[in-house]
């Protein structure tokens, strides 16, 4: 089961988005099975999906699917309270303990696009060069706190994918430092989806693959072989801080390394083991142009030490 909000035929963002199930067939509307408007209707499901499940699966059974081409995939989570991103740092200093090599942050759910959807770089004070990461986005099914990391499975409803977006500085940096989630919360900055695969539907045993491809070259692979490690202790280390609710996005990614530049027309693919493809395109109104090797230190992102790259002062475009 996969579950989406798009848009059907005819009807634009002003509209509010359906929620359906993707079959091999295409997409089906299940909004008749929740009342309140699709986004929170979405939450509705996450929240009680086991008593939901056989009226979902009996709606998805005798209703007529629309091709795929047809609608508009939506951000699968139009309202998440919460996006948390979690980055896993390379480290010099092999006594630091894992969990302190952990770099996480919250990025505006405002952020968020569906698949389809355009990244837009805007003209931001400070941030000379754009680049993406690849992220496991996982979903939270039920509120919670204080969650052991081999418990984790307890509280996660699903997963997709997503790409955060950053602004950086000429160093490589994050954009301006004591701010640095800012630069990361830009509209459009949060690529996300194209749907969510619930956790019992994934067969853990190979892992899950996870791949970001820019105009067809692969710039970052990555594979959650050990779920409880990878997953488990981020969720542990968040849900001691807050409570997590239904809904909620926590995107882990799987390697630092390979992060580069994004530009004006620049294509971005993510392929997410037994989830899906997400697709999103890149507008720069200002044409602005960086080498397309430039590449991330993951070390950098600790913000202790970064490289110092002078030549890159963006290109005029056409």
């Amino acid at each position: 089961m996969k579950l989406a909000l798009f848009d059907p035929p005819g009807e634009g963002t002003a509209s509010a988005p359906q929620l359906g199930l993707v079959t091999p067939d295409g997409a089906i509307s299940v909004d008749s099975v929740c009342a309140p408007t699709a986004g929170r209707a979405l939450k509705h499901v996450i929240g009680d999906f086991d008593e939901l499940r056989r009226r979902l699966d009996d709606l998805g059974a005798r209703s007529a699917a629309i091709a795929l081409d047809q609608v508009r995939m939506r951000p699968p989570l139009a309202e998440p309270a919460k996006i948390l991103c979690t980055l896993r740092l390379r480290t010099s200093e092999p006594e630091v303990a894992s969990t302190e090599r952990l770099y996480t942050f919250l990025k505006a759910p405002g952020s968020a696009i569906g698949d389809g959807g355009e990244v837009v770089l805007p003209q931001l004070d400070g941030a000379e060069i754009f680049t993406h990461n690849v992220c496991l986005a996982v979903v939270i099914g039920r509120p919670c706190r204080t969650v052991a990391a081999s418990d984790w499975r307890d509280v996660v409803f699903g997963f997709t994918a997503m790409v955060d977006i950053t602004g950086r500085t000429a160093s490589l940096s994050r954009w301006n430092r004591g701010q640095s989630a800012l630069g990361s919360s830009c509209d459009t900055f949060g690529p996300l989806g194209p749907w969510i695969v619930p956790r019992t539907e994934l067969v853990e045993g190979d892992g899950i693959g996870l791949r970001l491809r820019c105009n067809g070259e692969l710039r970052q692979e990555a594979h959650f072989d050990d779920l409880d490690e990878q997953i488990g202790k981020v969720i542990e280390r968040a849900s001691t801080v807050m409570t997590l609710q239904p809904g909620d996005v926590i995107a882990i990614d799987g390697t630092s390394e390979g992060q580069g530049p994004v530009q004006d027309g620049d294509d971005l693919q993510v392929e997410l083991d037994q989830v899906g493809r997400l697709s999103v395109g890149v507008r720069d109104p200002a044409g602005r142009r960086w080498d397309p090797a430039i590449r991330v230190d993951p070390a950098a992102e600790s913000a202790t030490t970064s490289p110092n790259l002078s030549a890159l002062a963006p290109e005029s475009g056409p």
